[in-house]
């Protein structure tokens, strides 16, 4: 009897013909739903984060608690402040308290001494301060959290016979010196963590004003030159500014500071006129604010430089008006006669990019025979290392001198800039102590500004003079 063997046959099923078994359907259509909900649900939220207004209640409040601190310790008596009643502002961006004082000073303390120095306590923690005219006269500054003013100051330089002043709020206010527990200036909060704040605003004291403002667009815009940077491992400390005049001593050595690409507006223009007048602010022509920001910085004592865009080396940075190498001698003083009009404060001129431009030796001879009898020096800013500037304006006998170091670029985050513009700052205080003078160029940004006020009231105490570039040009 034969054994038969029966073998099991197995259809093997294509993997394109499979079917997904029918109990994994509704899982998978599930999974999809919720995905979906969740990312509305996201973008839901955020969007409603996005259209709250800020609570600025409790930061207006320690604003002007820690303003009154500061003129306590600069010699300002409660009795020479009169404090008028907080006004609550409502605008579709913010709530706020507004504050607004009248202070008579002493005889011999000058207004635009406490506005530079409250101006540099500021500008590290987000506070711009702004002048405050009336009829073309200045009559105080007013002090600003982004685009909203928290708070305003009339200075009166004299303090008038038979004068009584209400007293200043104490509400809040410590009168014991102020330690590292107790700052004395608040540190702002940021948007988001004002927005979500998870008790929202909450409802001020019946008496107090209410006022409702329209909302507010603010200009920011940032131009970027094709600039070599150079590097120096060095800290730097900030020494607390004062009112009292400090240890005259003398100077070693000279310090330039350009502040380049004026003219755009926004915080950062407004912090930059809050510094040392001594700094001298370069301004691009055809920006939105060019003369205004030129007659500004002339009125508050700053020296002027025209910032002429000329040829670069990236085709797709080009700036309005600049100068090409192609050009004619009528085309290059043609454009360089219409830019020095929209800049009539301007001492001397200095190139914004231009690394083709400057290497260029009969461009650049045509561009300074355009202004060699206008008694304008010129500065090159050495954007790159080819530059014939120099050279060619000192064969045409005119004031030049060329830049030594670029104090600020882009860095990966805000704290990263500020700490390279600090290093860049010391190399160039320490060049000038070796070399006698130094010239630095930085930029209209919020972070140089920052850093600036910390370091430029160092200077005095390291043997530098900071001086206008029309004091060191040969």
């Amino acid at each position: 009897m034969s054994e038969e063997t029966t073998e099991e046959v197995v259809e093997e099923i294509p993997l394109e013909r499979r079917e997904m078994p029918h109990a994994w359907l509704p899982v998978l259509l599930g999974v999809v739903a919720c995905t979906a909900l969740l990312v509305v649900s996201t973008l839901l939220i955020g969007q409603h984060l996005k259209s709250r207004p800020l609570d600025l209640y409790r930061l207006s409040e320690e604003t002007a608690i820690s303003m009154e601190l500061f003129l306590r310790d600069h010699q300002i008596s409660p009795e020479q402040i009169q404090k008028q009643q907080p006004r609550r502002i409502i605008s579709p961006q913010a709530h706020y308290y507004r504050n607004s004082y009248t202070v008579h000073l002493s005889p011999g303390v000058q207004s635009e001494t406490i506005e530079r120095l409250l101006g540099q306590k500021m500008i590290g923690h987000a506070l711009v301060v702004k002048d405050i005219l009336e009829s073309n006269k200045h009559r105080g500054i007013s002090i600003s959290y982004d685009m909203f003013p928290i708070a305003t100051i009339e200075f009166i330089e004299a303090r008038l016979p038979g004068f009584a002043a209400t007293s200043l709020s104490t509400k809040g206010f410590n009168t014991k010196t102020p330690t590292l527990e107790e700052p004395d200036f608040p540190v702002p909060l940021k948007p988001e963590s004002i927005v979500e704040t998870p008790k929202g605003w909450q409802p001020p004291p019946e008496n107090k004003q209410t006022d409702t403002i329209p909302a507010l667009d603010p200009i920011d815009m940032d131009e970027v030159d094709d600039i070599e940077l150079a590097r120096s491992p060095f800290p730097a400390e900030a020494s607390p500014p004062s009112l009292l005049p400090p240890e005259v001593k003398e100077p070693k050595a000279k310090l330039v500071i350009i502040v380049d690409d004026g003219g755009y507006g926004g915080d950062q223009e407004d912090l930059i006129l809050a510094l040392d007048p001594k700094l001298t602010l370069s301004i691009l022509p055809y920006t939105p604010h060019t003369e205004s920001l030129a007659k500004k910085a002339h009125e508050k004592g700053f020296e002027v430089m025209l910032h002429m865009p000329m040829e670069n080396t990236n085709k797709k940075n080009v700036h309005e008006g600049q100068l090409d190498t192609n050009m004619n001698e009528d085309t290059i003083t043609s454009l360089t006669t219409k830019a020095l009009k929209q800049v009539p404060q301007a001492k001397g001129i200095n190139n914004h990019t231009g690394s083709k431009f400057t290497a260029d030796p009969k461009a650049m001879a045509l561009f300074i025979d355009s202004i060699k009898d206008s008694g304008l020096f010129f500065i090159d800013s050495k954007t790159a290392s080819g530059t014939k500037a120099f050279d060619i304006a000192k064969s045409f006998d005119i004031p030049t001198a060329k830049n030594d170091l670029f104090l600020d670029n882009k860095q990966e985050n805000e704290e990263a800039q500020i700490q390279e513009i600090r290093k860049r700052f010391n190399q160039v205080v320490e060049l000038a102590l070796a070399e006698g003078d130094a010239i630095a160029i930085c930029h209209f940004k919020v972070t140089t500004a920052t850093v600036l006020a910390e370091l430029i009231p160092t200077l005095e105490a390291r043997g530098i003079e900071l001086v206008h570039a029309s004091e060191i040009v040969q």
